[in-house]
């Protein structure tokens, strides 16, 4: 922690991260970082789980 900085919550933390992130992704592409139309796949691992998630990969190529 920085001199005279006040411990944020690492909630408080992430969400301030995120907010830069978006602000760069932005900047940079000038489109909606997270916008899943941004994106060409999008998978959600934790429902289909890894394997499945590998095995649409390797399909796709």
């Amino acid at each position: 922690m920085l001199h005279g900085e006040r411990k944020k919550s690492p909630e408080a933390r992430l969400k301030e991260k995120d907010k830069r992130r978006a602000a760069y992704y932005r900047f940079y592409t000038d489109m909606k970082w997270g916008d899943a139309a941004n994106y060409h796949i999008a998978l959600d691992s934790g429902v289909i789980g890894i394997e499945k998630s590998a095995e649409i990969i390797e399909s796709l190529s």
